[in-house]
């Protein structure tokens, strides 16, 4: 699987590192503009320092490029995956001795790799040169913000763990509406379709996981490592049906989470056993 991952990073590498270059210059452009206009710092417009109005500024034209390069890297990723399903080059991949599993599992490595990747370099290389060009330090902003935190680096694992779940979550989904795409039932196919399977499965799926963390009120507050139960969620102002992604308090549906992982075991499983029994492409 990891050889066939290996493979899978080489073709991909192309494109995406010319996605991350795309985006980087981009980034580099919006914080020279920011630079420009920050020539007259002193200038105050509606009580507000204009600096002030420049950072906000470029902090949310960063998020814009952040997430539609992302997004970008994923729906290449994703047209890589249906490719191998719909075209030639799928007669190569489905002779490869490897597994629904394998083949599967090294799609998703790649993908969630990429993701990472493409977040980490953005982030970093613009809080860099914000300090560069800016002189805005966001590196020492951030860190006093963490260190007002409590158990910040649980925070930031439960983040990381969560955010890499939702993803895989939603990759999965995509990769099994694609391949029962392929799939004949009743000698038809739904085809092109696929992407209203996904819309609906995640919709089903979005219900469910509300449903479960509304029925089950237990979390799991990582600011202080306790579970806490729906009385202490309504003090803390959180919503009983975010399901198992992170809340802004730190605080994650233990049952909405439980979830996740079993829909991510059921689902690649799902997808596995389609791609190696109900796929004949040779």
């Amino acid at each position: 699987m990891f050889k066939y991952a290996k493979y899978e990073l080489r073709g991909t590498m192309k494109f995406l590192m010319g996605a991350i270059i795309l985006a980087l210059g981009a980034s580099t452009g919006i914080q020279l503009f920011i630079r420009r206009e920050a020539g007259n710092t002193l200038r105050y417009l509606g009580g507000m320092p204009r600096e002030s109005e420049l950072i906000a500024f470029l902090v949310v034209a960063l998020v814009f490029v952040l997430i539609g390069s992302i997004i970008g890297g994923m729906v290449y990723l994703i047209s890589s995956y249906r490719r191998e399903l719909y075209e030639d080059r799928g007669y190569l991949t489905f002779s490869l001795p490897l597994s629904g599993g394998q083949l599967l599992g090294s799609k998703l490595i790649v993908a969630l790799f990429w993701g990472t990747v493409m977040g980490i370099s953005i982030i970093i290389y613009n809080l860099i040169l914000a300090q560069m060009l800016i002189g805005y330090n966001l590196f020492g902003e951030l860190w006093k913000i963490a260190a007002q935190i409590d158990n910040f680096g649980f925070l930031f694992a439960g983040s990381v763990i969560t955010s890499l779940m939702e993803s895989a979550v939603t990759l999965l989904l995509v990769y099994f509406a694609i391949t029962v795409s392929r799939v004949s039932i009743k000698s038809r196919k739904i085809g092109s379709l696929w992407f209203i399977l996904f819309i609906v499965l995640t919709s089903i799926v979005t219900y469910i996981q509300e449903f479960i963390a509304k029925q089950l009120p237990m979390y799991l507050d990582l600011s202080r490592m306790e579970m806490i139960g729906q009385k202490e969620a309504y003090i803390m102002g959180i919503d009983s049906q975010f399901g198992g992604t992170l809340s802004i308090q730190g605080v994650v549906s233990i049952p909405g989470l439980l979830f996740q992982i079993v829909l991510i075991a059921g689902a690649f499983i799902a997808t596995a056993y389609m791609l190696e029994r109900k796929i004949d492409i040779v």
